[in-house]
């Protein structure tokens, strides 16, 4: 599915925005791939959301609507994240650790991280108890729910809820 590989193109970037914000001590420069990162972070999660919807044989142009839906709140984070400080405001150096100081608005972008990852799972679960009888499809759900769950988990909890209670 495109939608998965966009996902997992966008884990990739993250990766690479990750390595940028460890090797990168100009607090000038900093900030470009500090708000690479949470850019990244909601197109993995609107991408995620998008595959669960058509993984299987759902076309989701017959669901127009809900993807301009569910395009319009990522849309607006990344100009936020962009051009204001209200998601990600700074990076400061303390202790010689780096530390980036969130807006306003970054407990909404963590919550909508939240929700579209939930939304996709609760999409792959539905359309596993549908394919109960479907022995591939099973096989095919269970392998993308065990082989993401774990890296959503562990992504979510040190990269958005330790990062937020960290400040």
């Amino acid at each position: 599915s495109i939608f998965f590989a966009i996902s997992a193109y966008n884990t990739s970037l993250w990766v690479f925005a990750m390595f940028l914000f460890r090797n990168i001590a100009d607090l000038n420069i900093l900030i470009i791939p500090t708000k690479l990162l949470y850019i990244a972070g909601i197109l993995i999660a609107t991408y995620f959301l998008y595959f669960s919807y058509i993984f299987l044989g759902e076309l989701l142009k017959e669901r127009k609507k809900l993807f301009w839906l569910i395009s319009i709140l990522p849309f607006v984070s990344i100009i936020l994240i962009i051009f204001s400080g209200s998601i990600i405001k700074d990076v400061i150096f303390i202790s010689n650790e780096k530390i980036v100081r969130f807006g306003s608005l970054y407990l909404f972008y963590s919550i909508l991280m939240f929700i579209y990852f939930a939304w996709a799972y609760i999409n792959l679960l539905k359309k596993l108890k549908k394919s109960l009888s479907n022995f591939i499809e099973k096989r095919q759900l269970l392998y993308v729910i065990s082989g993401t769950f774990v890296s959503v988990i562990f992504g979510l909890t040190y990269d958005i809820i330790v990062q937020y209670l960290g400040n």
